[in-house]
C-alpha cells in the first residue's frame, strides 16, 4: 500500500470511543459514564460473547450506546475489528474496558494527537493501577535483541514496585539497552515509537481498515503485528501523553497469558520472517 496516495483526510472527522469487552459489565458501569461526559460522536461496546449481563448493563447506562457482538468468543484482536462495521470514516479511540479515563476535554486532544499527515496509530499514556506510568506504554521493533531487552524492562518494572532508588540505578546501568523503552522515572513526552499499549489507542478508521485491522488469530501482541504492517505501509506511530487512562488490569480470561505471549511472538516471527527477527527486526 502506498501511504502517500491513500492517506485519508483527518480534518473534522467524528471521534468515536470503542471498548472491547469480555465479562466486564462491572467495569463498564464505571467507564461508560466517564465517556458520556466527553464529546464522543458515538460510543461502541465491542462484546466478545460475554457470559455476564453486558448488553443489559450498557442499555441501562444509556440506550444510545451501541453494542456490537461477536457470535462466539474470539479474543481482543478480533473483537476490536468489530468497529470496522462502522460505515463512515471516523477517528477511533480504543480503550480497554478496565480503564479509568483521566483526561478531560479528550476529543480535541485526540484530534491534535493524530495531526501528523502520515500518522498510523497513536498510543496515549497508560498508568498502572497504582497510578505510575506503565513500563509497557510503548516499545521497539520485534527482534531477538529487543525481545531480550524486554526481559530487562520486566526487571526494571519489578524494581519500580519495590525500590525506586534501585530502579533508578538499574536504569542508569542499562540505559543503552532500554533507550527505546518507557522510563517512568522521567516525564512522558510525545515521540515516535514502534508499538503502543493496546489499552489506549487512537487511529483513523480508514488507516485501520486499509491495514486490515488486527490479526484475529492472535490472542496477544496483536499491536506489534499491526505496527509491522503500518511500518511496511509507510506510516509512523507515536506515543502521546495528552490522553491519559489508568489501567486497573482486571483479569477475566482463564488462560496462561505468558504462554500465549510466547506463542504469539513465534507466530509473528513466522508470519513476517524468522531471519528478520534474528537480525534487524520487523
Amino acid at each position: 500500500m502506498n501511504s502517500m496516495e491513500t492517506q485519508p483526510e483527518k480534518v473534522d472527522l467524528p471521534v468515536v470511543a470503542a471498548i472491547p469487552s469480555y465479562n466486564m459489565a462491572e467495569q463498564l458501569k464505571e467507564l461508560l459514564p466517564q465517556l458520556l461526559r466527553e464529546d464522543y460522536e458515538e460510543i461502541y461496546v465491542l462484546d466478545d460473547c460475554s457470559t455476564d449481563d453486558t448488553p443489559k448493563v450498557v442499555s441501562e447506562i444509556d440506550s444510545d450506546i451501541s453494542v456490537l457482538e461477536n457470535p462466539n468468543n474470539r479474543g481482543a484482536a478480533a473483537t476490536r475489528n468489530l468497529v470496522l462495521q462502522i460505515d463512515r470514516p471516523a477517528i477511533i479511540h480504543f480503550m480497554d474496558a478496565d480503564v479509568e479515563l483521566l483526561s478531560e476535554g479528550v476529543v480535541p486532544k485526540i484530534r491534535r494527537a493524530l495531526s501528523e499527515a502520515r500518522a498510523g496509530f497513536i498510543g496515549g499514556l497508560v498508568l498502572d493501577k497504582s497510578g505510575v506510568q506503565s513500563v509497557w506504554n510503548y516499545g521497539p521493533r520485534q527482534s531477538l535483541a529487543n525481545d531480550l531487552s524486554a526481559r530487562k524492562q520486566h526487571r526494571f518494572g519489578a524494581l519500580l514496585e519495590q525500590d525506586t532508588d534501585k530502579a533508578r540505578r538499574f536504569r542508569v546501568e542499562t540505559t543503552a539497552k532500554l533507550e527505546k523503552w518507557p522510563n517512568p522515572l522521567e516525564e512522558p513526552a510525545r515521540q515516535e515509537v514502534f508499538w503502543v499499549s493496546e489499552a489506549n489507542i487512537i487511529i483513523n478508521s480508514e488507516v485501520f481498515r486499509g491495514l486490515g485491522g488486527f490479526d484475529p488469530s492472535l490472542r496477544e501482541h496483536e499491536i506489534q503485528d499491526l505496527a509491522i504492517r503500518a511500518a511496511e505501509a509507510g506510516y509512523t506511530n507515536y506515543f502521546d501523553p495528552s490522553v491519559v487512562v489508568r489501567h486497573k488490569e482486571v483479569q477475566v480470561r482463564d488462560y496462561n497469558r505468558r504462554w500465549a505471549m510466547i506463542k504469539a511472538e513465534a507466530k509473528i516471527a513466522r508470519k513476517h520472517g524468522f531471519r528478520r527477527w534474528l537480525s534487524q527486526g520487523f
